[in-house]
């Protein structure tokens, strides 16, 4: 994964679970209220700002 070839152990417990949770809400458009603030703060600033790949 970009350029980087050392092993690295899987992600497990409580945070790997949390992750599947909030992969799973973002994918059945089912967000919790943090996450809907988040979508409308990156909302506005996509809005005020305008960046070029090149």
């Amino acid at each position: 994964m970009l350029g980087i070839e050392s092993p690295r152990k899987p992600i497990t417990g409580q945070f790997a679970k949390e992750l599947r949770e909030a992969l799973v809400r973002a994918r059945t458009g089912n967000l919790n209220q943090s996450e809907k603030e988040s979508v409308l703060r990156s909302e506005k600033v996509s809005r005020k700002y305008n960046a070029v790949w090149k």
